[in-house]
């Protein structure tokens, strides 16, 4: 049997022009898109073309669409970084503006600088200017301007800007039935020396159909008019999986009174190391699910957020609504959002279907607008939540997260020995929690429930995790000396409980912490009634007796270590 080889083919772009003729863009495409095999559309123009632009020292070439672009329908490389390889770096910018922290303004960036991402240390380097730009000339289609109705395309190095339209239009569109699309390294929404546009993109600038695949990497989408980057547009749309990575999404939905920053209509989706900032319209029809950092909608499941820095978006850091589960919401820092509507940093709600298996786990909350997390079953539209939803120790499967309870904490103390820190918790836990989580509160604010007098605030600073047995847990943990200062008071503690299928509840009232005790300090009694009927001798297990105490539950030091001790 004969072995047949297709060669792929390199196709040189040399001038800016839009006319189809031979060296264009649009002449690269079509060529690709008649020759079976993937393909390569690579950049070579000179200087001397009349789409070489220069600004403040910097120079790009920026190619001005007379209509769409053609469809992509066979495998392709257009691969914008050509051009640096064949004129050199004449590009020498990076992004000059981020989402200042008040929302009133932009703020310059220094060269290099790379910026946080979540809570485990990851950055997010700055984003080299590319030397293609793409001038979409104000230009629309409901079916993107470069739209991708192939498998195995990658596009990177290029910019992408000036479009019409509003949500219905997009610049970038992935078509169905499409797998293994990468898109790397693009400006969407903004020119190639990263400055704020003029005209702004006015509809939605990346848009992945139902049963596609792919990666979108080190994209820097901003100044989109509907939304930033879009999974999908109706209920129980299907992926086979897409990742966004290593991006900044922001200022989104600014033409667009039900935009977010990032959208997500269907499944197996994973948001990680992004920054996703600044996102809303001000006249909002619906403020309670719209203007978010990212928007989780209508039944999608198998979602990961995780490692993300999320803040200054104008309703909610993240909302998870429409019958969605198993999302899993970790090692986000979520800060500042709910400026336009004070919403949360985290929303679970129920409208259009009860949202369930939402997992929020070892994140940093603080300064959000509303609660860290709110659980709201109420559904309502132009709601920003509902606020603490207080404890009724019953599951309620038809409401978001089952509304688990939050767990109480019934004492909590730091105790100084041996030049070590500890710090004892104890407390309960009902409607079937396996797990709560301890943090240090960042931000208090003057919610309560009957009988709790604190507040109830949002988890800063993750401390630990423990198991929850007979309805109870204890924290016995040495805390570290780089954290908060444990020695002068005035912290406060809060918590959350989670069951075994990741149901999350809201945190739990601020517990303020005492000063701390030292050695010689006598034993404090720590149970969650004052029961003194009789008294007990308690013995270590070398049989010296270490204390005599009544009935309740107490931490007692035995070896260097803090144990709970239960005298019934």
């Amino acid at each position: 049997m004969m072995a047949i080889f297709i060669l792929s083919h390199t196709y040189v772009v040399d001038k800016t022009a839009d006319n189809g003729a031979v060296g264009t863009l649009r002449w690269a495409i079509n060529q690709a898109n008649s020759h079976p095999g993937k393909d390569t559309v690579v950049f070579n123009i000179p200087p001397s073309d009349p789409g070489h632009v220069c600004s403040s020292g910097n120079c790009w070439w920026r190619i001005t669409l007379s209509s769409k672009l053609p469809t992509i329908t066979d495998p392709l490389l257009i691969d914008g970084w050509s051009q640096t390889l064949n004129r050199g770096n004449t590009n020498l910018c990076h992004p000059s503006y981020r989402a200042a922290p008040d929302s009133a303004g932009w703020t310059g960036v220094m060269n290099s600088e790379s910026r946080s991402v979540g809570t485990l240390g990851a950055t997010l380097g700055y984003f080299p200017c590319p030397e293609i730009e793409i001038d979409l000339n104000g230009k629309s289609n409901t079916f993107g301007l470069l739209e991708i109705n192939s498998s195995d395309v990658q596009i990177r190095g290029m910019a992408f800007f000036n479009g019409g339209g509003s949500s219905g239009s997009q610049v970038i569109r992935v078509r169905p039935g499409n797998h293994n699309v990468r898109l790397e390294n693009l400006f969407v929404g903004i020119p190639a020396d990263g400055s704020e546009p003029v005209d702004s993109t006015r509809s939605d600038c990346v848009f992945v159909d139902q049963n596609t695949s792919g990666k979108l990497t080190r994209l820097y989408v901003g100044f989109c008019g509907a939304h930033g980057v879009k999974f999908g547009s109706t209920s129980a749309n299907s992926s086979s999986g897409w990742v966004l990575d290593s991006s900044e999404v922001f200022a989104s939905a600014w033409n667009f009174n039900k935009g977010d920053n990032l959208n997500v209509y269907f499944n197996n989706v994973t948001l990680r190391h992004n920054l996703i900032h600044s996102s809303d319209h001000p006249t909002a029809t619906d403020k309670r699910v719209f203007g978010a950092g990212v928007e989780v909608r209508y039944n999608a499941e198998n979602i990961t957020i995780t490692e993300n820095t999320i803040y200054n978006n104008g309703t909610k850091g993240i909302f998870v609504d429409g019958g969605s589960a198993g999302v899993y919401i970790t090692h986000n820092r979520i800060y500042d959002n709910g400026w336009h509507l004070p919403g949360p940093g985290v929303g679970v709600g129920r409208k259009g279907g009860n949202s369930k298996m939402v997992l929020v786990s070892r994140n940093y909350f603080s300064n959000n607008g509303g609660l860290a997390i709110d659980l709201d079953p109420s559904g309502a539209s132009g709601s920003a939540g509902d606020g603490v939803t207080c404890n009724d120790n019953a599951f309620t499967t038809g409401y978001p997260n089952g509304l688990i309870d939050y767990p109480y904490i019934d004492s909590a103390d730091v105790l100084v020995s041996a030049g070590d820190t500890f710090l004892l918790v104890w407390g309960r836990a009902y409607t079937g929690a396996d797990s709560v989580e301890i943090y240090v509160v960042s931000t208090r604010d003057n919610q309560n429930c009957l009988g709790e007098t604190h507040g109830h605030g949002e988890g800063g600073a993750f401390i630990s995790a423990v198991p929850v047995l007979a309805q109870t847990f204890t924290l016995n943990v040495k805390v570290d000396s780089t954290g908060p200062d444990w020695s002068s008071g005035g912290l406060y503690l809060t918590a959350l409980s989670r069951d075994n299928s990741g149901n999350t509840s809201e945190f739990s009232h601020n517990y303020p912490l005492p000063l701390p005790l030292g050695e010689g300090d006598g034993l404090r009694v720590y149970e969650a009634r004052d029961i003194k009927v009789g008294w007990e001798e308690i013995y270590d297990p070398s049989g010296r007796r270490v204390a005599r105490m009544g009935k309740g539950i107490y931490f007692v030091r035995v070896g260097g270590r803090f144990v709970r001790v239960l005298v019934r």
